[in-house]
């Protein structure tokens, strides 16, 4: 079954899938190796495609069961700084300069395109530097009774958020959070993988076509998706051009962070 409602709620334990795809920690090759040697990449393999890891941070105490993942838009005017504790998770710059300053330590100036990890329960302030509105957007796991509570931030809109996850997506342990950017050229493709945590994507630009488990959605700017652990999924691009998506990561620290896969979803 597939999920990819703008600020839409689901139901409990429906496995809802989403990619973004790679996950390194670095700039993926932009082609198979196979293609690097001179040979046709497989249909499993990666063409065109690059990931870069923007930030990560640990979690080590998961929300009380049962869990969803949201993607808020918060508009910021200037000289309103919002100061708070809050879930762990990451605020990625859209437009003007997002500055974050946790504790006392140095603020930290998030530019667009940057992105940065706020630890859970942790004091700290988000500020608009600039003189004109600046828009950003936080991306966290959460319990479902937060679909109902009081907004983390003013004026905040919902941009994408996940059904309620299956409890079994969530073994006990410690565990990781990893946002990355992905790109893939016109006609390319990731590799057939799967990952050994939860995955959600959020279209930045272009046109995506997602493949999991035998199953197919299309995906365009500011729609989302999201995948569960160990499942098979291959992103395409069948845009006029680039496709670009923010891919967040919440993984058990013992499992594997990706694996390819040598047969297709």
């Amino acid at each position: 079954m597939l999920g990819f409602h703008r600020s839409t709620a689901f139901g409990v334990g429906l496995a809802i899938i989403v990619s973004s795809c790679g996950g390194a920690a670095a700039p993926s090759p932009s082609a198979s190796p196979a293609a690097a040697a001179g040979t046709a990449p497989k249909p499993q393999d990666a063409v065109g495609f690059v990931s870069t890891k923007l930030a990560d941070g640990p979690l080590d105490v998961l929300p009380t069961l049962p869990l969803f993942i949201n993607v808020l838009d918060v508009p910021q005017p200037p000289a309103s700084p919002i100061q708070h504790a809050h879930i762990a998770g990451f605020v990625y710059a859209v437009t003007g300069v997002h500055q974050l300053t946790i504790q006392t330590s140095a603020a930290q100036d998030v530019k667009p395109g940057e992105a940065a990890f706020v630890p859970g329960n942790v004091a700290h302030t988000h500020a608009n530097p600039g003189t004109t509105a600046s828009e950003w957007y936080f991306m966290g796991l959460r319990n479902t009774g937060a679909r109902t509570g009081t907004p983390l931030f003013p004026g905040q809109t919902t941009l994408y958020e996940t059904p309620d996850l299956l409890v079994t997506a969530f073994p006990a342990g410690k565990y990781v959070e990893q946002l990355n950017v992905t790109t893939l050229e016109k006609g390319g493709r990731t590799a057939s993988h799967k990952h050994g945590g939860v995955e959600v994507f959020v279209i930045l630009d272009g046109t995506l076509s997602l493949r999991v488990a035998g199953q197919s959605q299309t995906l365009t700017k500011g729609k989302g998706a999201v995948v569960l652990p160990n499942t098979t999924l291959q992103a395409t691009n069948t845009g006029d051009g680039q496709v670009k998506w923010l891919a967040y990561f919440v993984t058990l620290e013992s499992a594997p962070f990706s694996t390819n896969v040598d047969t297709l979803p």
